[in-house]
């Protein structure tokens, strides 16, 4: 018997299963229930450890052992939030939520952009083109959810030779809480990515990135000097102060996801109203550049970008939101830096 009383509180690292595992549950129950419950599995994970390493077990064994008796996070949140998990029957309930989720957000955005650019490039208007992105992208979301609900019914009711086709949850399967993007590192990134693209603008402009017959040839339409220019390093200066503000902060915030979304849309329309009305690029770079493709090819590649434009503001523009649900739900500090 080991009479040393060890020491568990290395359990509270952010970097252990132990961390991971609460920040699995809590983020699963109600706002309300959150702190008590997170303190409740502190105390009951940290005894049982306590306990096995009194006994003579390794204390990372013995926290893995408590972990796998406890089960799958998922469970043991709808335990605690009082929600039965019934759709599919409680033993596969997580392990279909988890892969349904991944299927939908996997393949129903590229087969929305899929079809919306084949629809485009097929000459459809607007309607046309939003109208069929809806249907197709609603029945695929039916088909996926009713085949793969169907398939882990009948799993479910064929018994144990079902049961073994679904793998069973096990603490490898826990994985570091998704950053909130609240860290250090993500401020100095956004500083350093912006300062970047601020350069390169100002490189375009004075040095060029492609040289021409009376010097540099400019990317950027030279139409959007000085006060377009202006424009888009002032807001790239309050995205620097809004990244600083969430850093402060220690989370994002709803009212800061609303500003860095505002700026993210006002950038993305701007771009792409000047992309579409030809003055984003300079027409000299286009014909210096692309004199030999043929104006099909160019359509088509007018297209893309337009696609590529809207796809990285309208992102930019969710991205906040779902940080900031996500430091709603693990609450203070769950995963920043």
């Amino acid at each position: 018997m080991n009479d040393k009383i060890p020491d568990v509180s290395g359990l509270r690292h952010p970097d252990t299963y132990t961390s991971w595992y609460i920040a699995e549950v809590t983020r699963r129950v109600p706002a309300r229930q959150r702190d008590d419950i997170a303190e409740e599995l502190w105390a009951s994970i940290s005894d049982q450890v306590e306990a096995r390493a009194l006994s003579g077990v390794d204390p990372e064994d013995a926290e893995w052992s408590v972990l796998s008796e406890l089960g799958d996070p998922v469970a043991l949140a709808a335990q605690y939030a009082d929600r039965p998990l019934h759709l599919v029957g409680p033993r596969f309930y997580p392990t279909w939520r988890r892969l349904v989720v991944v299927l939908l957000w996997s393949v129903l955005p590229a087969l929305g952009v899929a079809v919306a650019l084949g629809q485009v490039i097929a000459g459809a208007h607007v309607g046309q083109v939003i109208g069929t992105v809806l249907v197709t992208v609603q029945l695929t979301a039916l088909h996926l959810l009713f085949w793969t609900t169907l398939v882990f019914a009948l799993i479910e009711r064929s018994g144990p030779t079902g049961a073994d086709a679904v793998k069973a949850w096990t603490v490898d399967d826990l994985r570091r809480p998704a950053d909130d993007g609240a860290g250090r590192a993500e401020l100095i990134a956004t500083t350093v990515f912006l300062a970047l693209l601020a350069g390169a603008v100002v490189w375009d402009r004075f040095i060029g990135f492609v040289p021409g017959t009376d010097g540099p040839l400019p990317l950027l339409h030279p139409g959007l000097w000085p006060w377009g220019i202006a424009g888009l390093f002032a807001i790239m200066a309050v995205e620097v102060v809004v990244a600083f503000a969430v850093y402060r902060r220690g989370r994002w915030t709803v009212p800061l996801a609303v500003v860095q979304a505002l700026l993210g849309l006002a950038i993305g329309a701007a771009a792409l109203w000047l992309h579409v009305s030809g003055q984003l690029v300079n027409p000299e770079w286009i014909a210096t550049v692309l004199g030999t493709v043929d104006a099909e090819a160019r359509r088509v590649l007018g297209i893309l970008v337009a696609f590529v434009i809207a796809g990285v503001f309208v992102w930019g523009a969710i991205d906040p939101f779902v940080k900031a649900r996500r430091a709603a739900r693990v609450g203070p500090g769950g995963g920043a830096e």
